[in-house]
């Protein structure tokens, strides 16, 4: 560990005139919080706080003090590493070996490893003290300081002093009482503090002396002790007129006014320091005294900090130094460059290049930049480099290779295809003409970069394979070239081929353990899935090595784009938008160029598919604009355009929609074969719908053709959906037969909402088919469910179907529908002819409440027999006895039990060994699978239902004579609440109703991927719920009742606009004008560093208005 590492490590010592505050330790102490975040402007006694806290506690401290050089994610994590070890030897044997390449990318590994290691130490209490946090800006210091917070383990506490607030998302901590905020206002004195301290230290004032000192230093703790320590304190002079002169610039021109010359001048010069040593100034200043002025300085009071156990190192109070150096004039340069040079000359390269950065000393920067950023890139510290590169002249990047290359790195990290191709060409012939093969495989590397991301894919697969021949040996393991490879193979849809790419790099990964190249290669996994459509297998990939990964410092990297899309398949659009609109922000904030027509045609997508039509159009113009106006990869411009036509289709603006799909065969060229597929998939309904049939069948065939051989699942969803609505509409019925067999039960199994959700006008006939065929029932009434009153009139037309089992299946929809349409069909198949049917809809006729249900004199419903709770802990009761009381024999008998009551139709064995036992061999699956049958129908026996589960048909259903479930409780009274038209007191009774059976998340406990279409749907449910009960409550003026009920769906969701706006009325209806304020103020900020966006313009005026 070198000296410079030590000093930053070390706590300043409590001198004898430290400002005790006892009365705030204890306050703060008192709370029991794990986490303290101590914020407010420089000289509140913040450092001094933190000492006193760490007293208090009696834990192990660990200190760290930051400054703007930790941005830097490696530098970050090695101090932070090395400070925590010196008070626990050996930790960081698991965190070190990772320490190499690229940080950024692998954010969840190194969190991983690093609270594995403080779990080791779980016996020894330890406090982590990080001080002047306003200096980072780094965003991946910001994600691991939250991701760590989010997993700290029990015995470790953590401090933080800051300037302002750092943007760290604390709301669900701040919920559950983890943290303690301690703003300015609790740390300035009061006039009482301020008048026991002055007379402790022998001071007497009158009293309008004191008053016009408490004026004067404004609780400031920084200047209460500057001025007790200046010996003329008692003097007129302190006072000069003007009550808005900054208090430090006063106090501190005149504590140097009072300094002989040598010293003001000793400290002006060795401000320039990050660290002040007796060495250090000797050599800055060619002087032999530095240790006795220092020992001065130090007696003296003059603002210099001592660092504990450094062997008398000190720094400068930040506040003091920042003067100091503005006081140095136009000498500030030239020290600084002469503190560069002694740092070069210690071997210390980074520090001599910000050194000589500040100083603006290019031609000693540029003398060692090329080894410094060597350094640096190794480290994954291409922010720091790119700081370097920006001090110097184009033409001193040009004359040296090797800064070409470096500057065209740091350009593709930033998105820049143009600038990094033009710097790449400045210096591949420089490399080529001195026959450095080192420079030329780094060359070629990132020309085949630039080459993919510019849709030659073929160049650079060419390219790559040269680069992979002439690599020696001990770089073959480099994980960049399988990534690069995997990535032309797949957009030029070789799936299978990608695939195996990746997995035989993961398996040399895993064989020499480099975890570096493993979390890389997962991602790219991760990618892979996506586009076959495992989707789930995409998000465990995600989730084991970049779980919330901030894509931000790895521009070109689209990986959480593809998230959003998978919660968009899904039909989860709210968790959806929340991704695109994040990515958007953050790549609009930090100008990822390369990154935002992707970003941008996500966000598109969405707004699609919720009708908000004005908004989809725009970001698909602005994606398009992007890519024309930087030339980026014209990838995305295309499938912008794409969309964009699809866009209008939905609109009926079927003219314009086949202008721009053209347009978008146009952009797309030759080399995208995949996205010239999604074009003509997409482009092929405005040719059908504008009177060009044959072509726009032919666009269809060609693409859903290609797909099939490409495995690209989402594209084989949406052109099978399309081609059976073109056979029905065309009257081809065998055809249209088979298509709606093969997208719904590929949509089924992966549940592919959303193309049936958007287009559902279109594919109405579809679905019918589906209905009137028996397929995917379950998977179509979910569909039409989501739909509301817009699938009333299909359900209506299918409940006159002469077949009754077709009548049978429209009463689940109708009965979560309701309304008053949807209760008068049920009304009339409560009459039906057929016994099932009249059955079927008198239960939920009672269960609704329909009393004409009951009219005739035909038998009534029999009672129910079986209860099953699925919101929460998984129970059923049969004749009011739990089943498996005594213990399930296995988990997955319970498992079994619940998943064929999740999935409510018959399911053939294959299916249940997949969604049971996904890692399985289908040898193992199929033995493992037929015991706990056994075990479940023994149970079943047991409890005398013998003939519950039944197989017919090579498929295994549950079959009852009588049934309910708290599922389809809470489902019946949230639809009575939110959509019946009754009075509005049956409705909130209906909807508290509803709220008291949400116990917990459905089916809690198990985890299957399965399980997370019906989690979310019940979430959102429940949240829609609360919002409505907390608008009643606010009408009503029961402003405390809703309030409880705003904050529980605040601290689920704090980025809803609508609960954070009922929130400032509530507060308002309460004449509560503080909390009205605090509430949105803490809106901005949640907003601002979250999503790196305002709050919209409707929540601003609302606020305007209201703060009046």
């Amino acid at each position: 560990m070198s000296d410079l590492l030590l000093l930053k490590l070390m706590p300043p010592r409590r001198g004898s005139g430290t400002i005790e505050r006892s009365g705030l330790i204890k306050k703060i102490a008192g709370g029991g919080h794990q986490f303290v975040l101590l914020t407010a402007p420089a000289g509140y006694g913040k450092t001094t706080t933190m000492l006193q806290l760490a007293d208090t506690a009696g834990r192990t401290l660990v200190w760290y003090q930051l400054d703007a050089y930790d941005n830097d994610p490696a530098v970050f994590l090695r101090y932070l590493t090395a400070g925590i070890a010196r008070q626990l030897p050996g930790f960081g044997q698991q965190v070190l070996p990772l320490f190499a390449g690229d940080f950024e990318g692998r954010l969840r590994l190194l969190l991983t490893a690093f609270v594995n290691e403080l779990y080791r130490w779980e016996q020894v209490p330890i406090v982590l003290a990080l001080d002047d946090y306003h200096e980072i800006t780094a965003l991946f210091v910001h994600r691991f300081l939250e991701e760590l917070l989010d997993h700290l383990p029990e015995h470790v506490h953590v401090m933080i002093a800051s300037r302002t607030m750092p943007p760290l998302d604390l709301s669900q901590l701040k919920a559950s009482g983890f943290v303690k905020t301690v703003r300015a206002g609790e740390l300035r004195f009061s006039g009482e503090e301020l008048r026991v301290y002055l007379t402790g230290r022998g001071s007497r004032f009158a009293c309008e002396d004191l008053e016009l000192l408490e004026r004067k230093v404004e609780g400031w703790p920084a200047a209460v002790k500057f001025l007790a320590d200046l010996s003329c304190l008692d003097s007129p002079s302190l006072f000069p007129g003007g009550s808005n002169t900054e208090t430090y610039e006063y106090l501190a021109a005149q504590v140097m006014s009072r300094q002989p010359d040598k010293v003001v001048d000793f400290l002006k010069k060795t401000a320039v320091l990050e660290t002040v040593t007796a060495a250090a100034c000797d050599w800055l200043l060619a002087r032999q005294d530095s240790r006795q002025m220092l020992e001065l300085l130090e007696k003296q009071n003059l603002f210099l900090v001592p660092l504990a156990d450094s062997g008398n190192a000190y720094r400068y109070h930040q506040l003091f130094r920042e003067f100091l150096l503005d006081q140095l004039g136009n000498e500030r340069q030239f020290w600084q460059r002469q503190a560069g040079i002694m740092a070069r000359e210690c071997g210390e390269l980074s520090l001599a290049a910000e050194y000589f950065r500040a100083a603006g000393a290019q031609d000693e920067l540029k003398a060692i930049l090329a080894e410094a950023a060597r350094q640096a890139l190794t480290q994954g510290r291409w922010q720091t480099l790119s700081r370097w590169l920006t001090t110097l002249e184009e033409s001193d990047l040009t004359d040296d290779p090797w800064l070409s290359l470096y500057r065209a790195k740091v350009e593709m990290f930033q998105g820049r295809l143009d600038e990094a191709e033009k710097w790449l060409n400045k210096a591949a012939p420089f490399f080529l003409d001195s026959g450095s093969q080192q420079g030329l495989t780094e060359t070629r590397l990132l020309q085949a970069r630039v080459l993919r991301c510019r849709g030659r894919f073929a160049e650079s697969l060419s390219l790559l394979e040269q680069v992979l021949h002439q690599l020696p040996l001990a770089d073959n393991t480099r994980v960049d070239l399988p990534l690069e490879r995997s990535s032309c193979l797949l957009y030029t849809g070789h799936f299978r081929e990608a695939e195996a790419v990746l997995v035989s790099a993961f398996a040399a990964a895993k064989r020499r353990n480099d975890k570096y190249a493993k979390a890389h290669i997962l991602e790219g996994l991760g990618h892979v899935y996506w586009m076959q459509g495992d989707y789930p297998r995409a998000l465990r990939m995600y989730n084991k090595t970049t779980e919330r990964l901030p894509e931000w410092f790895m521009p070109s990297y689209h990986m959480q784009d593809y998230i959003a899309f998978i919660y968009l398949d899904w039909g989860e659009w709210e968790k959806a938008l929340d991704y695109a609109k994040r990515n958007v922000a953050i790549k609009e904030n930090f100008d990822l160029t390369d990154a935002l027509p992707s970003a941008y045609g996500q966000l598109s997508s969405i707004y699609c598919s919720r009708g908000e039509w004005t908004l989809a159009e725009e970001y698909c113009k602005r994606s398009v604009e992007f890519v024309r106006e930087n030339n980026g990869d014209h990838i995305y411009s295309a499938l912008s355009l794409a969309l964009w036509s699809e866009c209008l289709g939905l609109q009926g603006r079927w003219i314009e929609a086949r202008e721009k799909a053209m347009e978008a065969l146009t952009e797309v060229g030759p080399y995208y074969v995949l996205a010239q597929d999604v074009c003509l998939l997409l482009g092929s309904l405005s040719f059908i719908h504008t009177g060009e049939l044959q072509q726009g069948r032919e666009m269809l065939s060609t693409a859903v053709n290609r797909f099939d051989q490409y495995g690209f699942m989402r594209g084989q969803c949406y052109g099978y959906a399309f081609q059976a609505w073109l056979a029905v509409s065309e009257g081809k019925a065998e055809t249209a037969r088979e298509y709606t067999e093969k997208v719904l039960e590929l949509a089924a199994r992966h549940n592919f909402l959303n193309v049936f959700l958007t287009h559902y006008e279109l594919l109405q006939p579809v679905l019918q088919l589906g209905l009137e065929n028996g397929v995917e029932v379950a998977f179509i009434q979910r569909i039409l469910a989501r739909k509301l009153e817009k699938a009333v009139p299909l359900l209506t037309c299918l409940a006159k179907h002469h077949d009754p089992k077709v009548r049978s299946r429209v009463i689940a929809p109708l009965a979560e529908i309701l309304g008053v349409h949807a209760a008068t069909v049920i009304t009339a198949l409560a009459k039906d002819t057929d016994m099932a049917v009249r059955q079927s809809a008198r239960l939920a006729a009672q269960r609704l409440g329909i009393p004409a249900a009951q009219e005739d004199n035909t038998p009534g419903v029999f009672s129910v027999s079986l209860q099953v709770n699925m919101l929460g802990r998984f129970t059923v009761f049969v004749q009011d006895a739990e089943l498996g009381k005594t213990g399930w024999r296995t988990a997955k008998t319970q498992d079994l039990l619940a998943y064929l009551l999740h999935k409510g139709e018959p399911v053939s064995r294959e299916q249940i060994q997949e969604d049971l036992w996904p890692d399985m061999d289908a040898e193992n699956a199929a033995n493992i699978f037929h015991v706990t049958l056994h075990r479940l129908r023994k149970l079943l026996n047991k409890s005398n239902c013998p003939d519950m589960l039944a197989y017919s048909g090579k498929r295994y259903a549950l079959q009852w004579a009588g049934f309910s479930s708290d599922i389809q409780e809470f489902q019946e009274q949230a639809a009575a609440g939110l959509y019946q038209d009754i009075a509005m007191e049956e409705k909130v009774h209906c909807l508290k109703q509803a709220a008291a059976l949400y116990r917990g998340d459905y089916l809690e406990g198990m985890d299957y991927p399965w399980l997370f279409y019906g989690r979310e749907k019940f979430r959102n449910l429940y949240a829609e719920i609360e919002i409505t009960l907390a608008r009643y409550y606010l009408d009503a003026r029961l402003y405390a009742v809703a309030l409880e009920r705003l904050q529980i769906m605040e601290a689920a969701d704090p980025f809803n606009e609508e609960v954070q706006a009922m929130l400032i009325k509530a507060y308002y209806g309460q004449g509560n004008r503080k909390a009205l304020v605090r509430q949105y103020q803490k809106t901005e900020v949640v907003f601002r560093e979250e999503l790196g966006l305002r709050p919209s313009p409707e929540l601003q005026a609302l606020y305007a208005k209201l703060v009046k």
